[in-house]
């Protein structure tokens, strides 16, 4: 994954059976919280990806609390 330098697109490579997919993602508001500090690669886990692609950052301790609602008005 590659994150430019104003941290509002980001592109992904994905490897599928015989090529490469090129993921493309732009925000409209505000920037990726992309890592910090960091020479080189960062192995992150799935939830890690969707943290980042949510807009959270990487060094947080747990995501929030997932809610489920009881009733939908």
């Amino acid at each position: 994954m590659f994150c430019n330098r104003q941290r509002n697109k980001l592109k992904m490579l994905l490897w599928d059976h015989n090529g490469f997919w090129l993921l493309y993602r732009r925000i409209e508001r505000g920037t990726f919280q992309w890592p910090t500090g960091h020479e080189g690669t960062v192995t992150v886990s799935s939830r890690e990806l969707h943290w980042l692609l949510d807009g959270l950052a990487l060094e947080q301790r747990k995501a929030h609390p997932m809610v489920r609602a009881k009733t939908v008005i």
